[in-house]
């Protein structure tokens, strides 16, 4: 049994994927408060992303296939399997498709256009269909089973308003300024919805342990 009993796919998973957004989300905030963006400098620098990348595509990948023989959040799933590894690959991915696509595009041609389009939509259609396969799945109940369809469905969002930014360029900027953070809060939320996942009962009796060791000192 592992350090975390019998939960630790959800456990580590998730304990990634909160990390994961965490380093995500403060450079966002720290946009909003310009005196303080330069002391987050560091989160936004290529090793930071590295780590971020590294840590994202090693939680997905123990969501997907398991703990030590634990069954995935998306079951036997393959379509869901690939999804979970597509979204821990799509940084990697993006970059390697965008230097490719500068690199080899002599001008003049339409090609790049659609593959930065691909581009964008990889995260998006990757943690849709991860999304789905986990509800399909059954392994994960309650909140906990749905919280990636609110993950995907941001990432639609924030996606439309970055396809119409040219045609409007002030609203983008006054709206997607600040959902740029919805999708970083959701993944936060779906790391420790997991994390806990399946805890309600241990964590209701450690607090009752808490509370009666408190009352019996007071």
């Amino acid at each position: 049994m592992n350090s975390f009993g019998r939960n630790g796919t959800t456990s580590w998973g998730g304990l990634g994927l909160a990390l994961v957004a965490v380093m995500q989300l403060v450079p966002v905030i720290a946009t909003w408060f310009p005196s303080a963006g330069e002391s987050f400098t560091l989160l936004r620098s290529a090793p930071s992303q590295i780590i971020v990348d590294l840590l994202l595509l090693a939680s997905c990948v123990i969501l997907a296939f398991g703990y030590r023989g634990e069954e995935g959040i998306v079951g036997p799933s393959v379509p869901g399997r690939v999804g979970l590894l597509l979204l821990g690959l799509a940084s990697p991915v993006q970059i390697l498709l965008s230097y490719l696509t500068s690199t080899l595009n002599t001008g003049g041609s339409s090609w790049a256009f659609w593959v930065g389009t691909a581009l964008g939509l990889l995260p998006m259609a990757a943690t849709t269909i991860a999304a789905v396969a986990v509800i399909r799945a059954h392994v994960l109940a309650g909140f906990t089973r749905w919280i990636l369809l609110g993950v995907a469905a941001a990432e639609v969002v924030q996606f439309a308003l970055s396809a119409v930014q040219n045609a409007s360029q002030d609203y983008y900027i006054a709206v997607g300024f600040y959902l740029a953070a919805v999708p970083p809060l959701l993944l936060l939320s779906a790391g420790v919805s997991f994390t806990l996942h399946g805890r309600s009962d241990s964590i209701r009796q450690r607090l009752h342990t808490i509370h009666a060791t408190w009352r019996a000192t007071t």
